[in-house]
């Protein structure tokens, strides 16, 4: 994808770059976007295991989430020139889903009648806020530290703010 739009790619091309041959790569995908979903996959589990989500200080965890991301600035400005970074985001969204809990929420949902239905919600509903918030970031070519972001968040969300 740095030297060719990722539909002017053809899976014979990837097969070859990786050693494969077709019949395996459709054994193990249904299509390209399969291989961004799986890069999304490990990037989004490296993050979990990097990033402390038990922190209790807001600012330092969506920091850390943003730094994390700055990282990996060339995959993100890559699939977002080829116009993926919408599955890079719902892909995201369902990793962390199924394997997170946001302890900045718990609170919140303490004396929630129905606590699984509010979490899922509420999940969704900071994921795809942080999610877009990093896609932004990205269109204006990073132009903002980790920390301003994470700054933004703590303005615009006041209950995540420090005690």
């Amino acid at each position: 994808m740095k030297y060719r739009n990722f539909d002017d790619i053809p899976v014979t091309d990837i097969c070859r770059k990786a050693g494969l041959s077709r019949r395996t790569f459709y054994r193990n995908c249904d299509s390209k976007e399969d291989l961004i979903v799986y890069c999304t996959d490990y990037l989004v589990s490296e993050l979990l295991r990097r990033v402390d989500f038990s922190k209790s200080d807001p600012r330092e965890l969506y920091a850390g989430f943003f730094r994390y991301w700055q990282s990996h600035r060339e995959f993100l400005e890559l699939i977002y020139r080829n116009s993926l970074f919408d599955l890079f985001l719902k892909e995201c969204i369902n990793v962390c889903n199924e394997s997170m809990r946001y302890p900045l929420q718990e609170d919140s949902l303490k004396d929630s009648g129905n606590r699984e239905l509010q979490r899922r919600y509420s999940n969704c509903f900071i994921l795809g806020g942080i999610g877009l918030m990093l896609k932004e970031w990205v269109a204006d070519g990073f132009a903002h530290t980790a920390d301003e972001i994470a700054e933004t968040i703590v303005f615009l969300a006041p209950s995540a703010r420090e005690p």
